[in-house]
């Protein structure tokens, strides 16, 4: 069993890094891409298959139009991603479809990346 000295520690680091999460979406609301990967990155360095980090990652490579990059963090979101809750994957399937559909006009990978959000959310 993990040491009380040991347990503060990782709810600090669980602190720090959603204070980081936090920043980085205050820096996406106001256009501060530079900022956002920033705080975003420190969290990923630290947690690699954090989800919500994935996901804002992904949404700030497609505001800095940077498509192929935003593909493959959302991609790794829906790899990390459970079933069910407010990032699931059926979540993310829908906004790498949205990616694929109306920034790189791949259609055919979107309605795959879209029938597989439906399939997953009728579970």
């Amino acid at each position: 069993m993990p040491s009380a000295k040991v347990l503060e520690n990782k709810k600090e680091i669980v602190a720090q890094l959603t204070e980081r999460l936090e920043k980085a979406q205050a820096a996406l609301d106001t256009l501060n891409y530079e900022a956002a990967m920033g705080h975003v990155d420190v969290v990923l360095n630290s947690e690699p298959k954090n989800v919500e980090a994935l996901v804002l990652k992904t949404i700030i490579l497609v505001s800095t139009e940077m498509y192929g990059e935003a593909i493959e963090y959302a991609t790794k979101a829906i790899e990390c991603a459970p079933k069910k809750g407010e990032l699931s994957k059926d979540k993310i399937y829908a906004i790498r479809a949205g990616i694929f559909m109306y920034e790189l006009e791949e259609y055919g990978k979107a309605i795959v990346d879209f029938s597989s959000a439906i399939k997953l959310n009728k579970k």
